[in-house]
C-alpha cells in the first residue's frame, strides 16, 4: 500500500515548512536511514533521460540494498553489478536509499554526475563511507546539495578534491569528523557557492591544504583550525574574501600555534586590521615562520 506525504498535499503552512505544514515535513524527514539522496535522470549524463547509474569504483566494499524511489529494489554485491544501472518508467526526480556497507562511491567527475541532486542523509554506520585513497568522492557534481544534518562514516585519510566543482554545494558537511584526514588538496576547489562554518572540523592531522578553498565563496573564521600538521598551504583561499573580522580572526589564532617554517599561501583578496593584534599576528607568521603571505592588504 502507498501512502502520500501529508506535508506535501496538506494545506496547513505555506509554503510547507511553515505552520502545521512544517511540523509534518519535520517528522517526515526527520530519523532518515542509510544514504538518502535525489536524482533528476533528465539532466544530461551518460544514461538516458529515464535512468541513472551508481558510480561505484574502486577498491572497498560493496554489500548494499538500493531502493530506487519507484518501488522497485536491487541488491548490490559488486561494482560491475548491472543493476547499478536503473531505469524508470518515466523521466523525473527519484529519492534513492541505500543502506548496508558502501565504500566504493566515487563520483570522480563520472558521466552521470550532474543527475545528483540533494543528499538528505549520509547515513552514517548504515550507508555511505567515505574510505577510498586517492580519490575524488563529489568532484564535478556540479548540481549537489545537500541538507543532511549527520555525516558519513570517514575512514580515508585522502579527501583531495572531495567537492571540487560542485559549484552548488553551500552547506551540509560541516558535522563530517575528518580527524584521520591528512589530505585536503582542492578538497572544495571551485564549489563556487560553499560557505559553510567548518570551525568544528578537527584538522591536526591534515599536511596539505593546497588549492583548497580557492574560486570559492567561504568567508569564515578559521581560527579553530588547528595548523599545526600542515606543510602545505599554496593558493588555499586564493580569490576568496574573506571579510576582515575572519581575516583578522584566523591570522590570530593561526599565529598563536607552533607551526611549520617556510610556506607560502594566498587568502586571497582579505584584508587584515592594521595596527592591532591581527597586524602582530601577521608579522609572526612572516618574521617568527618565514611564512610567504599575499593577501589584500591593511584595511
Amino acid at each position: 500500500m502507498s501512502y502520500g506525504k501529508i506535508y506535501e498535499t496538506t494545506d496547513w503552512g505555506d509554503p510547507i515548512e511553515n505552520g502545521w505544514g512544517g511540523i509534518y515535513y519535520d517528522l517526515a524527514t526527520s530519523g532518515l536511514t542509510g544514504f538518502v539522496f535525489d536524482v533528476d535522470t533528465t539532466e544530461a549524463g551518460g544514461s538516458s533521460s529515464t535512468q541513472f547509474e551508481l558510480p561505484l569504483s574502486g577498491q572497498g566494499t560493496t554489500n548494499i540494498s538500493v531502493d530506487w524511489g519507484d518501488g522497485n529494489t536491487d541488491t548490490i554485491t559488486s561494482t560491475s553489478a548491472s543493476e547499478k544501472l536503473h531505469t524508470y518508467s518515466s523521466s523525473g526526480v527519484y529519492t534513492i536509499t541505500i543502506t548496508g556497507t558502501l565504500e566504493t562511491f566515487v563520483v570522480n567527475n563520472y558521466a552521470d554526475r550532474d543527475k545528483i541532486k540533494e543528499v538528505k542523509n549520509w547515513g552514517n554506520g548504515d550507508g555511505l563511507t567515505l574510505a577510498i585513497n586517492n580519490t575524488s568522492f563529489f568532484y564535478g557534481a556540479s548540481n549537489l546539495t545537500a541538507s543532511a544534518t549527520d555525516q558519513p562514516t570517514i575512514t580515508a585519510t585522502n579527501f583531495q578534491q572531495l567537492f571540487r566543482s560542485a559549484s552548488s554545494i553551500v552547506s551540509g558537511v560541516g558535522n563530517f569528523d575528518v580527524s584521520s584526514v591528512t589530505n585536503l588538496i582542492f578538497g572544495f576547489y571551485s564549489a563556487s557557492n560553499f560557505n559553510e562554518d567548518l570551525s568544528n572540523w578537527d584538522v591536526s592531522n591534515v599536511t596539505n591544504f593546497g588549492y583548497c578553498f580557492e574560486r570559492t565563496s567561504i568567508d569564515q573564521s578559521f581560527a579553530a583550525w588547528n595548523m599545526t600538521s600542515a606543510t602545505s598551504v599554496v593558493r588555499m583561499f586564493k580569490t576568496t574574501t574573506l571579510s576582515t573580522a575572519n581575516y583578522d580572526a584566523t591570522l590570530i589564532g593561526w599565529a598563536a600555534q607552533s607551526l611549520n617554517s617556510n610556506l607560502s599561501i594566498d587568502f586571497g583578496n582579505a584584508q587584515y586590521t592594521a595596527g592591532g593584534t591581527a597586524e602582530a599576528a601577521r608579522n609572526t607568521l612572516i618574521n617568527t615562520y618565514g611564512w610567504t603571505i599575499v593577501d589584500g592588504g591593511a584595511a
